[in-house]
């Protein structure tokens, strides 16, 4: 395996070939002008129409709420962009909080806008070798709940990450394995659906499937599903 000259693994200008793992690393023509996603796109004109929903008074159901779930992210594809002509499998536990200022109409429907803060400590092979792929994350968050008088309440859930930060681990001939810390601003977003249940007047368990996409630096994406349960404090 060849001494890293410049640069790292999954993000940096890298300037001579190299090896990772025995794959061979040539400095490639990167497309860093991609275009914003349309799911991107849609998300945010949701945003603007949650907080013209907010306006609405909601009285009769909770005003804030606030929660912590967990979860396990799989199904996980780490694109090493032009470094590498594969796509490692990632794969790992993840947690993270919320909270949401709500409106709507009640006995009807909910829609909450605030934010998330989740970590997901993942792990990628390549080369017969493991590596950690940390991410933290926190951004904004958008709820839309049924609120009709029955048990179980339905909801969609999406999210456009502020700041992301992945800690990428890598090794370097000589040294062996090094991290390096890449920080990305509004280039990560998540869609998902799930549901609640009210144990206590003030208590909800949910559980919801998220699909997220995150995008690097240097052409490297990271995209995957995850599953969550958690609870909910209304007040």
């Amino acid at each position: 395996m060849g001494a890293v000259n410049e640069g790292f693994l999954p993000s940096g200008a890298v300037r001579e070939y190299i090896k990772v793992s025995g794959e061979t690393i040539a400095p490639g023509t990167h497309n860093l002008n991609r275009e914003v996603s349309l799911p991107m796109k849609m998300l945010k004109r949701v945003l603007v129409v949650a907080a013209i929903v907010l306006m609405i008074p909601a009285s009769g159901f909770a005003i804030v709420d606030f929660g912590a779930y967990g979860g396990y992210y799989f199904a996980g594809e780490l694109d090493l962009g032009d470094f590498v002509d594969k796509t490692p499998g990632t794969a790992g536990w993840e947690y993270g909080f919320l909270g949401h200022l709500n409106g709507g109409v009640p006995l009807l429907f909910n829609v909450g806008l605030g934010g998330f803060w989740q970590r997901s400590p993942l792990k990628y092979d390549l080369g017969g070798n493991s590596y950690n792929a940390k991410k933290t994350t926190y951004g904004i968050d958008i709820i839309a709940e049924l609120e009709l008088p029955i048990i179980i309440h339905p909801f969609a859930r999406a999210g456009i990450a502020i700041k992301e930060k992945l800690e990428v681990e890598y090794n370097v001939s000589g040294v062996g394995k090094v991290t390096k810390t890449n920080e990305e601003y509004f280039k990560s977003y998540y869609l998902g659906i799930g549901a609640g249940i009210t144990v206590f007047p003030m208590i909800r368990l949910f559980g919801e499937y998220l699909f997220t996409r995150s995008k690097q630096e240097n052409g490297v994406e990271l995209q995957g599903s995850a599953v969550h349960v958690g609870a909910k404090l209304s007040i």
